[in-house]
């Protein structure tokens, strides 16, 4: 089962990112996939929260990626990363260094608050139907939140991924 974790984190993180960065990224990639996976199935438990429906784990997640992507876009090509956050032209530096600088600051914001409602309206929804379900039903909301579970993992993981691809230089355009 680990291998197929393992191997299923690197064919995420492989169409996005080239070979070499997939083994340096793995790592922190797949840390971040395991813990969430970890947090969102303790909630299926009875008895238990998970823990990402709760804004603070989340957002020390989000935080760990944000500082993550920065930091590569900084160590790598830093004149690159900061002249890619303004813009094509010169005329339009202010207007697009903004722009870019607020969607830089909204993703961990965004990362957090999309995983914290989505395990909790999850979690919240399972656990009232389950109080007043027959066993069936409950069964079938039991696998429901397992595989929401799992896609709210993949889908953090999968983000991130992606915020470190973009953040990564791109000689092959013209800036």
């Amino acid at each position: 089962i680990a291998e197929l974790v393992v191997s299923f984190i690197k064919d995420l993180m492989g169409d996005s990112l080239d070979r070499k960065d997939v083994r340096t990224f793995f790592p922190f990639i797949g840390t971040i996939f395991l813990y969430v996976l970890t947090c969102n199935l303790m909630g299926l438990f009875p008895g238990f929260q998970p823990p990402t429906a709760n804004i603070n784990a989340n957002v020390g997640m989000a935080l760990a990626s944000f500082l993550a992507f920065n930091y590569v876009g900084l160590s790598r090509d830093p004149v690159g990363y900061i002249k890619h956050l303004m813009g094509p032209v010169w005329w339009l530096v202010p207007l697009m260094f903004t722009i870019e600088l607020v969607s830089m600051f909204a993703r961990p914001v965004t990362l957090s608050l999309r995983l914290m409602a989505n395990m909790f309206g999850d979690h919240l929804v399972f656990g009232l139907v389950n109080d007043i379900s027959p066993i069936p039903i409950a069964w079938l909301l039991l696998i429901l939140g397992l595989l929401v579970s799992t896609i709210q993992a993949f889908i953090f993981a999968l983000l991130s991924t992606i915020y470190i691809q973009l953040s990564l230089p791109h000689h092959d355009q013209d800036h």
